[in-house]
């Protein structure tokens, strides 16, 4: 098996995607572990970290010392990935809840992991640099006593004393926190747990994407993952976004482009139609008063029938007219959202992960707007007065997210012709301060798009009465 080292300066060297492959599926289950205990085993933002660790290896490979120890470079550099993307309101509350619960708890000295997962890395991170060394490389990175002692240059029974002793001093970091267990219970459940299993397939969409990222630079990264987010892609089919990333928004510029030529030389052609349906009730009541062909001159009969093909043909133009605008209104709400993917994340870390909090419930907010459209469609036009009544998709956390900080808005009737495609359908309970003092509010509407709205003083109130439905 090749050595960790030598498959870095190979990647380093040639840039071997080969090699960073491998490099990749060796230390996959290392990161993907680890990131999950740190977002509170929520498998969907273990995996967004996992494709920041794992983008940082391919963008700084050149710059790591031939002598450093990956499996604990990648251990920290996840745990500062963890801990920027949980900087939020939510991640607070869920300490606060979780510093309560760890007050209460009793002595654990019969193995439970539960109250050890939450706090295990961060005690980790407390080891001095040595002790650090040998917990990674025994536990998390799976490494037998004898490969251990080779990698400290010492013997297997040196190895095994030195892991004894990092042992104990962690077990002693962690009754600090209040879990009481015995060093040989510790052990047992770090190599039993240390390490989960990352999804299959994860390995290439983290191959795939970090060595875009490292091509492209960190901005596209930032796009690939938030469509990834935005459509929830399967792991089997990323690999294919990454490779489709740089042709989709020319693709949807053009179809735009397209659209609009339709949309206007369609006007054009039913200012025209107007004046033949002028003429053809014309003639229609000239025909109406007789009750035989032979009342019209053949000439005007012969505009007759012609007149009502070219006025049926115009209805039917008419017709598809709400089709192209509501297809017209999907395309300008992807272009914009394009553009907004586009943008450079912000500096400060607390303003970023702000950011993605909003970009993701605005995501969220377009999957229920969707919904929603085709509840109505099979419901004669009735929208949904509950969340629960469209939840069938969606998943719990998601449905807890709609019922804790969104509220319906509409009820009624929804007109499927888009001519009320400006009213809200449903907007967040209250609007939240970014770090920089600006006001954010996101909002459903009834064409299925979903929008993020901004105000200097959080006075949302005269933006929001014109596109609320009266009764």
């Amino acid at each position: 098996m090749t050595e960790p080292r030598t498959l870095l300066a190979q990647y380093v060297a040639s840039g071997s995607e080969d090699a960073f492959g491998e490099l990749a599926g060796r230390y996959l289950n290392l990161v993907y572990s680890t990131a999950v205990r740190l977002v509170d085993g929520d498998r969907h933002r273990a995996e967004d970290v996992v494709q920041t660790v794992f983008a940082d290896l391919a963008r700084l490979a050149k710059t790591l010392s031939p002598e450093v120890m990956l499996g604990g470079w990648l251990h920290r550099r996840t745990c500062h990935a963890a801990a920027t993307l949980m900087r939020s309101e939510r991640r607070r509350q869920h300490r606060e809840r979780l510093a309560a619960e760890m007050q209460a708890l009793q002595d654990q000295s019969g193995g439970d992991y539960d109250p050890i997962a939450p706090i295990l890395d961060q005690a980790v991170n407390q080891l001095s640099a040595a002790d650090r060394q040998v917990i990674l490389l025994r536990y998390f990175e799976g490494q037998e006593l004898r490969v251990l002692g080779q990698a400290l240059a010492t013997t297997e029974e040196a190895a095994r004393k030195r892991v004894a002793r990092a042992v104990d001093r962690l077990r002693k970091l962690l009754r600090r926190r209040g879990v009481a267990i015995s060093g040989t219970s510790l052990a047992a459940l770090l190599s039993a747990q240390a390490v989960t299993a990352a999804p299959t397939g994860l390995a290439v969409c983290v191959t795939g994407a970090a060595l875009a990222a490292a091509a492209t630079g960190s901005g596209n990264l930032l796009t690939v993952l938030e469509i990834m987010t935005m459509t929830k892609l399967k792991i089997t089919v990323c690999a294919l976004v990454v490779a489709g990333l740089g042709t989709t928004l020319v693709l949807d510029q053009r179809a735009l482009a397209r659209l609009r030529e339709q949309n206007r030389a369609l006007q054009e052609r039913l200012g025209r139609y107007a004046l033949v349906e002028q003429d053809h009730q014309r003639l229609s009541n000239l025909a109406a008063q007789s009750s035989a062909r032979a009342a019209l001159p053949p000439d005007q009969f012969q505009d007759l029938l012609k007149l009502r093909g070219e006025v049926g043909l115009a209805r039917r133009l008419n017709e598809e007219n709400p089709k192209l605008r509501a297809e017209n209104t999907k395309l300008r709400s992807a272009a914009k959202e394009a553009n907004v993917a586009a943008r450079k994340e912000p500096e400060d870390p607390a303003e970023a992960a702000f950011q993605r909090e909003t970009k993701y419930r605005q995501n969220f907010g377009s999957q229920w707007g969707m919904l929603f459209i085709t509840a109505a469609s099979k419901n004669n036009g009735q929208s949904p007065d509950k969340w629960e009544q469209v939840a069938g998709q969606m998943r719990p956390e998601e449905l807890q997210l709609a019922t804790n900080d969104f509220e319906i808005v509409f009820h009624g009737r929804l007109p499927l012709d888009g001519s009320q495609e400006n009213v809200l359908l449903f907007r967040e309970k209250e609007a939240r301060q970014s770090p920089g003092g600006e006001w954010f509010k996101v909002y459903g509407f009834a064409d299925g798009r979903s929008e993020i709205h901004t105000e200097p003083n959080g006075n949302f109130e005269a933006w929001e009465g014109p596109r609320l439905a009266h009764p």
